[in-house]
């Protein structure tokens, strides 16, 4: 969850039970005009339809002018073009309304959409309000019908890439359809394909470009994509996040990453894009910590708090009950961090979750083996 502060907002009011939550509403409009939307606030454990919006920070100047409760605020240009990109039209034609009006006459129809934006529905400025939102923010996404990964503007690579990324998640589904093991076929080097273009070929630079997208070094992701209907949109282009994740294995597995002509940048940008998957069922947390450590976060504290929702569900999953740490943000990253080391150290060694050891402390996972999770010697 960013900590800047996109304006000074002054029509937040107090949340009146510790469970309610602010849904935006967006008001349809015609491309160009000014996004009109307002706040509603409603009790996370009532049934409310609404959609969740992770996006790509991006730069924050500059800003773009919407209006929300009839007052003019100022958010970055990325959450500006993707409400822009996600707002209904101002009229819709008669076919898309058959359904939904019995007369033939052409009507105007105005809809709106219901969706929770951590910058826009959370007061930023209110630090005990922003610890109580996060401690539930994976109810937020899990109680959300959908989630709308925006990943920017597209800079001209986005349908290409899409259309492969697609062609590659339908073959690894199928593969995993006639494995017996059900997953992904490893290979132990690369095979060309007739139904895939070769390495070399200069589409797959844009598909290394897509998985390349800053949004995919987010800590909080991991706890964004723990749902199964997210649809992920560059410009006018869509995908999946089950087809994301499918060629981003697959391509793993076949080794196609490593003959990618740029080998570093398509390296670092199917394996980072894969690790986010890793944890969508929860896990210790420790183990979490050392997995995420490459990911990034505005505020160093969340790299702890983006964690503690699957923590939780993780604890409770093994009759263990909640996490014993709660998001404050008047505390500082030393503290917590602090907080956290002291705890797993102190707990009887447990060699499968990296509790009773020091090794919660370090910062780079190479630094462990994959199978005895042993540290290894370093060079001096």
């Amino acid at each position: 969850m960013p900590l800047r502060r996109l304006f000074k907002l002054n029509v937040y009011s107090t949340l009146p039970e510790s469970r309610s939550i602010r849904l935006l509403t967006i008001f349809p409009g015609k491309p160009g005009d000014i996004i009109e939307c307002e706040l509603e606030v409603v009790n996370l454990d009532e049934k409310s339809h609404y959609e969740a919006l992770p996006y790509v920070w991006g730069p924050t100047i500059p800003h773009v002018a919407i209006l929300c409760d009839g007052k003019s605020l100022k958010v970055t240009p990325n959450l500006g073009a993707a409400l822009q990109r996600l707002r209904y039209p101002d009229t819709i034609s008669d076919s898309k309304l058959r359904n939904r009006f019995r007369s033939g006459k052409k009507k105007k129809y105005r809809d709106r959409r219901k969706i929770w934006i951590d910058a826009l529905c959370i007061n930023q400025g209110d630090l005990d309000e922003r610890s109580q939102q996060v401690s539930f923010m994976k109810d937020i996404y899990d109680h959300a019908e959908n989630v709308v990964v925006w990943l920017g503007e597209d800079p001209g690579f986005a349908s290409d890439a899409i259309s492969l990324i697609q062609r590659v998640a339908k073959i690894a589904q199928q593969e995993t359809v006639h494995n017996p093991l059900g997953g992904i076929v490893w290979e132990s080097g690369y095979h060309p394909r007739d139904d895939l273009p070769p390495a070399e070929d200069d589409i797959w630079e844009n598909v290394v470009l897509l998985y390349a997208n800053t949004w995919f070094r987010r800590v909080w992701v991991i706890q964004e994509v723990a749902q199964e209907n997210v649809l992920m949109i560059m410009g006018h282009a869509e995908v999946s996040l089950r087809d994301v994740s499918l060629c981003s294995g697959w391509m793993i597995g076949r080794r196609y990453v490593e003959n990618l002509r740029n080998l570093r940048q398509g390296m670092m940008a199917f394996y980072m894009s894969s690790s986010i998957f890793d944890f969508r069922g929860g896990s210790s947390l420790p183990m979490m910590l050392l997995g995420t450590s490459h990911m990034e976060a505005t505020d160093s504290r969340d790299k702890v708090y983006s964690l503690l929702g699957l923590y939780s569900m993780w604890l409770n999953g093994r009759g263990k009950g909640t996490s014993p740490f709660k998001p404050n943000y008047h505390k500082t990253d030393v503290e917590i961090f602090g907080e956290v080391v002291r705890h797993f150290i102190t707990l009887p060694k447990n060699r499968d979750h990296l509790e009773g050891s020091l090794q919660i402390m370090l910062r780079n996972e190479n630094l462990i083996d994959t199978e005895g999770l042993e540290i290894e010697a370093e060079d001096t």
